[in-house]
């Protein structure tokens, strides 16, 4: 199978399919569909992997059963993990309900608190937990009942918010901080239903994948571990991300200079923090000058 890829395609998953290989032009007429998701393996993973019953090797596609909705649809994918966050967002999808116009609102404004308020009066009318969580974060709060709600009922809420792949974090009631561990699958559509304001990247490396997404306004960006390329910090001072952001924490990157930090115009950027970190000097004047840098 592994020497017919450049003419057949194995057709990974979705029901009747699993395990199957397709013809050329099947292939063609599913991508039409926008059925197809392309998957380059590398690394440890280059020469085979199973997935789902399929065999998956070098450069090769998915093919799904069903068209993928426009917040997953990506077009190249380069890690087996990924094409699973795809088919558990899919099978998450059928459950999702279409956000109210408060929810709406909390989405499009999360700075703004009174949609929240409605939205907690209206859940605890109706008995719903969930008011009773908004409520409390959105108060003085009570921090072991919050934990205690999240505890019974939070893996539920998350389904429901659209979070597949990701760690997340519920504030003021809502769904606003989120890390990625390798990669970004999932997040658009995560940005959709949720008022996300703060974005932990758990490998530096994925930046890239970010910024290639269209996303609403971010004004907290963790960078954790990796190599950073300095091509891609210089890129981001000129991308819509660097318009928004307050905050921007690096923890155990690598980059070989950090000068487009203190370069670039960084409109709204309050303070740039780095942590387990090595920063020549020059950089270290450069930051302290203009962000008052804060580093451990």
């Amino acid at each position: 199978m592994i020497d017919a890829l450049p003419r057949r395609i194995v057709a990974a998953c979705g029901p009747g399919v699993i395990g199957d290989s397709l013809p050329m032009g099947e292939l063609v007429r599913a991508a039409i569909d926008r059925r197809v998701l392309q998957v380059r393996i590398f690394g440890r993973e280059a020469r085979l992997s199973l997935l789902e019953g399929a065999l998956l090797a070098g450069s090769t596609y998915v093919v799904f059963a069903e068209p993928i909705p426009a917040p997953l649809a990506h077009s190249v994918v380069s890690h087996v993990g990924e094409v699973r966050h795809v088919l558990e967002a899919l099978g998450a999808l059928r459950h999702l309900r279409p956000l109210d116009p408060l929810e709406q609102a909390v989405v499009a404004n999360p700075a703004e608190l009174s949609s929240r308020r409605v939205i907690a009066d209206q859940l605890l009318e109706r008995g719903d937990p969930r008011g009773e969580l908004i409520s409390l974060q959105l108060g003085a709060g009570n921090k072991s009942r919050e934990l205690e709600l999240l505890a019974e009922h939070g893996k539920r809420w998350v389904r429901e918010a659209g979070i597949i792949g990701m760690a997340c974090e519920f504030r003021r009631g809502f769904i606003e901080y989120v890390r990625l561990p390798c990669n970004v699958v999932g997040l658009d559509l995560a940005f959709e239903r949720n008022p996300i304001i703060e974005v932990a990247l758990g490998n530096a490396g994925i930046l890239r994948q970010l910024m290639e997404l269209r996303l609403p306004p971010i004004e907290h960006l963790h960078l954790e571990d990796g190599k950073l390329h300095f091509s891609v910090l210089r890129e981001l001072t000129a991308h819509p991300i660097a318009q928004h952001l307050r905050t921007l924490t690096m923890h155990g990157v690598s980059v070989r200079s950090l000068s487009p930090l203190y370069e670039g115009p960084w409109p709204r950027l309050e303070r740039v923090r780095l942590h387990a970190m090595s920063v020549n000097e020059n950089d270290i004047a450069g930051l302290s000058q203009r962000w008052g840098l804060v580093k451990s």
